[in-house]
């Protein structure tokens, strides 16, 4: 009897937190949308569950997949998170910034720190800047902040995360999968959650046909790729040597 309740109590606070989550993810997404110049719709396509930790990986990497041709922009030695930032380049995290890449192999620190966990996009308008989430030092509520692209000037943002369930909502955000009617993802094994995984471009509705395949470079099929985005008609990502499982 008492487990009995024990698991309707369990379900009845279950169903609280989803009502919760419902009542206040729209609200912080929308706001997050302005920002970002996007739609709800185009909000909806951003999110994205994420099932394991996203690790660093070696090298910055572009598809062609009009070509399939794979190219290596820059050696980052552990960036994440690529996104284009309009004619200025392609902006990746590393431990020590955030790095503007603006021709293969050619890169600068844009904004100097630690805690950068993700770039969101752009802000609309002439006097663009860089959306990123920045994880805090004391493990609280982390901050949605603008970074100029020009000065490398770093900002918080009007728009910020309050509750823990604005804050799960902000972290399933996978910016620029979807273009159109192709789609970004990638496949993981499914015995094997957290393992090496294949970068796919499909149709959503029909997630079993791929629209790009390609020859890896110096490959093997020992490599993991992760994080995708469109750079115009390309596919940016991350990629490198597998390190064992993630966590």
């Amino acid at each position: 009897m008492n487990r009995n309740l024990l698991r309707l109590g369990v379900c009845a606070g279950v169903t609280l937190f989803a009502l919760q989550a419902l009542a206040a993810g729209p609200g912080f997404l929308e706001r997050l949308g302005k920002l970002l110049g996007l739609d709800k719709r185009a909000m909806g396509s951003l999110s994205r569950p994420r099932s394991c930790e996203r690790p660093a990986g070696a090298y910055l990497m572009r598809l062609d997949c009009a070509t399939g041709t794979e190219s290596v922009l820059w050696h980052c030695e552990g960036c994440r998170s690529p996104l284009q930032a309009g004619d200025a380049g392609i902006v990746v995290i590393r431990e020590d910034g955030l790095w503007l890449v603006e021709a293969p192999e050619k890169a600068r620190r844009l904004v100097e720190g630690s805690g950068f966990s993700a770039l969101l996009g752009l802000t609309p308008g002439s006097a663009r800047h860089l959306v990123v989430v920045r994880e805090r030092t004391d493990g609280g509520v982390p901050l949605i902040g603008l970074a100029d692209l020009g000065s490398g000037g770093f900002s918080e943002a009007a728009t910020q995360p309050t509750t823990q369930e604005e804050v799960n909502a902000l972290r399933t955000l996978q910016p620029a999968t979807v273009k159109g009617t192709q789609e970004l993802s990638t496949i993981e094994p499914a015995r094997q959650l957290c393992g090496p995984r294949q970068l796919r471009v499909t149709e959503p509705g029909a997630p079993k046909r791929k629209l790009c395949e390609f020859q890896p470079v110096a490959d093997g099929g020992t490599w993991d790729r992760f994080d995708p985005a469109w750079s115009g008609d390309k596919v940016i990502y991350v990629a490198g040597p597998l390190s064992g499982s993630r966590q």
